[in-house]
């Protein structure tokens, strides 16, 4: 796991050179919860959410996105990908989550 201490975020000091964005990777399918595998990256407004994988039993295979505006719909209820108000974010978006697989060294796809 990657990570940076959140211990100065606690004191109410953003320590410098604070990270930009997000990374996170979810393995857990099939669990009791049933969500899918995906991976994402989020920034200070935006969350772009990449799912994948083969399904269970009656589940087909998937391989979407998702993106939500989190100032507007902190709910995540409407996803904007696709939408081309949003084509620029969702592009920034994914060069970055492209980058986090690199550098992270990313095989689960």
């Amino acid at each position: 796991m990657e990570g940076t201490s959140i211990l100065p975020l606690l004191s109410g000091t953003t320590p410098a050179g604070w990270r930009e964005y997000l990374y996170y990777h979810y393995y857990d399918y099939p669990a009791i919860h049933q969500v899918r595998r995906h991976d994402g990256v989020r920034d200070s407004r935006y969350k772009l959410i990449h799912f994948y994988g083969e399904g269970n039993g009656k589940d087909a295979a998937i391989n979407c996105n998702e993106l939500y505006d989190l100032e507007k719909d902190p709910a995540e209820i409407n996803n904007v990908y696709g939408d081309p108000a949003y084509q620029e974010v969702a592009a920034r978006l994914q060069a970055r989550l492209d980058q986090f697989r690199t550098d992270l060294q990313v095989d689960e796809f």
